[in-house]
């Protein structure tokens, strides 16, 4: 098979980005531990949920972005996704 690749398209959450920092943050809004929240949402997506259901399941609110905003900061990508993009760039 030959041609030219013209796109790539990734998962970001829990593919390039570390989501755990995120979560925690949810946990601490939510008041509860980080582990209960991650048992919580395990429990979910094993149940096929989407993962924004455990606002509901839990009888919280959403997450207000003003209090915890979703940002991505470099520290929260896995190691080998800069390598890995600078590659593919390059190509």
């Amino acid at each position: 098979m030959t041609g030219t690749v013209k796109a790539v398209v990734f998962d970001v959450g829990e593919t390039l980005v570390d989501e755990t920092r995120h979560w925690a943050m949810v946990a601490r809004y939510a008041g509860v531990p980080e582990f209960t929240l991650a048992g919580v949402l395990g429990g979910l997506i094993e149940r096929r949920e989407h993962h924004r259901s455990i606002f509901g399941f839990m009888q919280i609110e959403s997450v207000d972005p003003n209090i915890v905003g979703y940002s991505i900061e470099a520290s929260d990508l896995y190691p080998d996704v800069v390598p890995v993009l600078q590659q593919l760039k390059a190509a």
